[in-house]
């Protein structure tokens, strides 16, 4: 276990020994590499404060619009469970006839409620649909960046209970890029988060996003913390992007061991423009295969509840273990 802790020191680097393992374990009040892990690594999140970062987006997801309780997923999973058999079988003829623009039935696992829940919504069984919510259609109270701050707000309330010296930056950008936190003690940051009116009423202009990336790796060469995860929360497209490509940022990500995931807010209207997913630019592909090349993720949300959900699973990942360095 111990061989894979890296050690930087200065210039040097070396494997810890076992005994070294043993002494930075009791020091940090650790008993696991992961939890090691886990403790030292510096979360980086980046909000973008555009003006469209204003707009509210749904409150609920598809599914969520629908009232579930008493509602019996029985008859539906014995239904999609013959579907996905006939499948199977090549037999579709009937399916495609009746069914002709939903997604295929295999798409779907059976056995998961959600996804049984999914089929439904999505017209792929021909069964009654529960009673819909009395507010359904209801947009959330809060704007896009209202929401990351609030999320943000939870999850590092909870982080700093867990380690009293969590390592959290929160970084905002638009037309410029600032800083707002940088490893400050858990009331300042909160504080901070709490208080900063563009994490309430985004008016940062543009949406400069190479800029951002760039501005925030040069604080990683000042070795600020062991391994980072940077977590990038934006609803459009680079704005400084003209003859820059993302993936030219991939080596600087990778020798500084940085992981990054993308939260995408994308209104299900400007979703459902094209099901091929083909409204996605080439600056949005780019954004996307830099993340997968990190280690990291892209998350596309519509909707507060799939991005309370999501934003908390982001921030709570484990990184890679062969992007993870220690630094003491």
């Amino acid at each position: 276990m111990s061989e894979d802790i890296i050690v930087v020191s200065g210039s040097n680097s070396e494997k810890v020994s076992d005994s070294a393992f043993d002494k930075l374990a009791s020091r940090l009040g650790s008993s696991s590499l992961d939890d090691i892990y886990d403790k030292l690594t510096w979360i980086q999140y980046l909000f973008d404060i555009s003006g469209s970062m204003n707009k509210q987006i749904s409150r609920y997801s598809e599914v969520g619009k629908f009232e579930w309780a008493g509602f019996s997923l029985d008859a539906p999973r014995q239904l999609l469970l013959k579907m996905q058999e006939s499948e199977n079988a090549d037999d579709r003829s009937e399916q495609e006839e009746i069914f002709e623009d939903a997604p295929p039935p295999l798409d779907y696992d059976a056995s998961n409620d959600d996804d049984l829940r999914r089929a439904i919504v999505d017209q792929v069984l021909n069964v009654p649909m529960p009673p819909l919510k009395k507010d359904a259609e209801a947009r959330s109270k809060q704007t896009k960046i209202q929401i990351a701050k609030s999320c943000a707000k939870t999850f590092l309330e909870k982080r700093f209970e867990k380690y009293p010296d969590a390592r959290v930056g929160v970084s905002k950008f638009g037309g410029s890029t600032k800083e707002i936190v940088a490893g400050q003690d858990k009331n300042t940051t909160i504080a901070v988060l709490t208080s900063d009116p563009s994490l309430d009423y985004a008016n940062g202009g543009g949406t400069n996003m190479h800029g951002a990336l760039t501005h925030t790796l040069n604080k990683v060469k000042k070795a600020r913390g062991s391994a980072h995860h940077f977590i990038l929360v934006t609803d459009g497209e680079a704005t400084d992007g003209y003859g820059k490509s993302f993936l030219d940022k991939a080596p600087d990500f990778e020798a500084r061991k940085v992981v990054l995931d993308v939260i995408f807010l994308r209104d299900r209207r400007e979703r459902q423009a094209d099901k091929n997913n083909d409204y996605r630019s080439e600056s949005v592909k780019q954004l996307e295969a830099l993340a997968i090349r990190t280690g990291g993720s892209v998350e596309y949300v519509d909707n507060e509840e799939d991005f309370s959900t999501k934003f908390l699973a982001v921030s709570n990942r484990k990184l890679p273990q062969h992007r993870k360095v220690i630094k003491i």
